[in-house]
C-alpha cells in the first residue's frame, strides 16, 4: 500500500503521459484499485494465490473484476466460456462496455513469429513482437485493444505502435541468457504460466536434452507445475531462494514421483553453476518456479556472460 501510494505521488512529478498501473493481488481489495482508469484490462484468469482469492476460476474472476468501473471499457484476453460470461455480465451490470478476445477482437499467427491483428476498429498486418510465446501475441492484442479505446484520449501512431511492439523487453520471461549451453530464464509460477513455458520448450527442445532448476514458494501449486514440467525436461535439480516462504526442495524432491533424473543443491546458485558445466554445449537449461529465483541468479548469469564476451573480443584482438 505504501509503495502504490508512493507511486500514485510521483507520476505527476514527472508528468507522466500516461500509467499503466498493474494490480498486485486479486482486484477488488487491491491497493491500486483507488484510481478510475480510462481502460480496464483482464488478461486471464487462473488459480493462483487462492488463500485470499478463492479456490476456483470463477471465485478468482469476481475478485479480478473488481478492477471494471462503471462506464469504464474493459478488455478480457484468453479466458474460459464461464469465466468470460460472468465477466461480460459484471461489466453489463456497471454499464462497461466489455470486448472480448476472440469475439471483438482477435490475433492470427504468421511465419517466422509475425502476427495480424484484427482489432475493434483498426487491422494491423505482419507486427513483431519483441517476446516469445503465442501468449505473448494474446497479451499484445489486449493492449493493443485498450489503445483503440482510449485513442481519444491518448492517441498512439501506427508507426509508434509497430516499435513499441518490436522493442519490448521483458527480463524472466523466456528469457534467453546465455548460449552453449542455452540458459532460459523463466519466471513462471503459476499451472498457466507453466503450461505457457512447455509449450514454447517443446518447439525449442528439438533432440536436445532439458535441464531443469526449480523453485517454488510453499503456497505455489507446485506438484501440479512439476506434473507439467515433467513432460518435456530430462533432469531437475531442486533449489530454494534465501526467504521464508520459500518450498524445502527435500520436499519437493521426495514428492516428485516421476521416473526422472532429480537431485537437491540448495544453494541456487550453486545449483544453476553444476548444471552448466555439466551441460553439454546442445543442452537447454531453464530456471522457473519463482520470480525469486531468477532475481537470485541472474546477476551470476550477467557476470557469465560479460566474462564469456571479454574472452570472446581478446581471442579475436590476437588473430
Amino acid at each position: 500500500e505504501f509503495v502504490t501510494v508512493m507511486a500514485f505521488l510521483d507520476f505527476p512529478r514527472h508528468r507522466a503521459d500516461v500509467s499503466v498501473v498493474e494490480v498486485g493481488l486479486g482486484g477488488r481489495l487491491d491497493a491500486t484499485n483507488v484510481i478510475t482508469p480510462m481502460v480496464s484490462a483482464i488478461t486471464t484468469i487462473s488459480k493462483d494465490h487462492e488463500a485470499y482469492l478463492g479456490p476456483d476460476e470463477l471465485s478468482i474472476a469476481r475478485e479480478k473484476a473488481g478492477i471494471i468501473k462503471p462506464q469504464v471499457p474493459v478488455v478480457i484476453g484468453k479466458v474460459t466460456a464461464e469465466v468470460s460470461g460472468l465477466l461480460r455480465g459484471i461489466a453489463r451490470d456497471r454499464e462497461s462496455l466489455a470486448h472480448s478476445l476472440g469475439v471483438d477482437f482477435s490475433f492470427s499467427l504468421k511465419p517466422d513469429g509475425l502476427f495480424d491483428y484484427r482489432g475493434i476498429k483498426q487491422y494491423f498486418l505482419n507486427l513483431e513482437l519483441g517476446l516469445r510465446g503465442r501468449h505473448q501475441r494474446a497479451n499484445a492484442s489486449v493492449a493493443l485493444a485498450a489503445l483503440e479505446l482510449i485513442c481519444d484520449r491518448f492517441p498512439v501512431n501506427e508507426a509508434t505502435i509497430r516499435e513499441g511492439l518490436r522493442s519490448v523487453s521483458w527480463p524472466g520471461r523466456l528469457d534467453m541468457m546465455h548460449e552453449r549451453p542455452t540458459v532460459i530464464l523463466d519466471g513462471a509460477h503459476n499451472p498457466e504460466g507453466v503450461k505457457a513455458l512447455v509449450d514454447e520448450l517443446r518447439d525449442i527442445r528439438q533432440d536436445r536434452k532439458i535441464r531443469l532448476l526449480f523453485a517454488t514458494m510453499a503456497d505455489k501449486e507446485w506438484e501440479l507445475m512439476l506434473g507439467t514440467l515433467a513432460a518435456v525436461v530430462d533432469e531437475v535439480i531442486f533449489t530454494k531462494v534465501e526467504m521464508e516462504r520459500s518450498a524445502d526442495p527435500r520436499v519437493l524432491a521426495e514428492k516428485f514421483s516421476e521416473r526422472i533424473p532429480h537431485r537437491v543443491i540448495s544453494d541456487s546458485r550453486a545449483a544453476l553453476r553444476a548444471l552448466m558445466q555439466e551441460a553439454d554445449e546442445q543442452d537447454v537449461i531453464v530456471v522457473a518456479g519463482s520470480l525469486y529465483l531468477l532475481g537470485e541468479v541472474r546477476p551470476m548469469l550477467e557476470e557469465i556472460t560479460i566474462a564469456k564476451t571479454a574472452n570472446s573480443r581478446a581471442a579475436d584482438s590476437q588473430l
